[in-house]
């Protein structure tokens, strides 16, 4: 019987996270990689775990019905701005209420 695909989007974006962290474990796992380059996958393999636990707690919690709940908001969150109309792209990064733009400190 063929699976019925997933109705809800934080499942589906859930599903997304754990495949790129299975990509990425599958890299890490190739010989001939180099220590520099190794580390900085498995960087991106915290993030990402990180990432999905997130989306599963959020997920789970029935009570979170729209954009503006709590449990949203809390979560630190990325967005391209390209509305001054340069073709340089910037960053916006929000938190609950706050909204700042990202300067390429991290």
């Amino acid at each position: 019987m063929a699976e019925k695909p997933e109705s809800n989007p934080l499942k589906k974006v859930r599903a997304l996270y754990k495949k790129k962290c299975e990509l990425y474990v599958e890299c890490v796992e190739k010989p001939g990689l180099n220590y520099r380059d190794r580390e900085k996958i498995i960087a991106l393999i915290i993030i990402e775990e990180h990432n999905r636990e997130v989306i599963e707690k959020i997920s789970t919690n029935k009570s979170v019905t729209n954009e503006n709940h709590f449990e949203w908001i809390s979560q630190l969150r990325f967005f391209k701005d390209l509305t001054d109309g340069s073709e340089q792209m910037y960053i916006k990064i929000e938190q609950l209420n706050a909204r700042f733009d990202y300067g390429y400190e991290y």
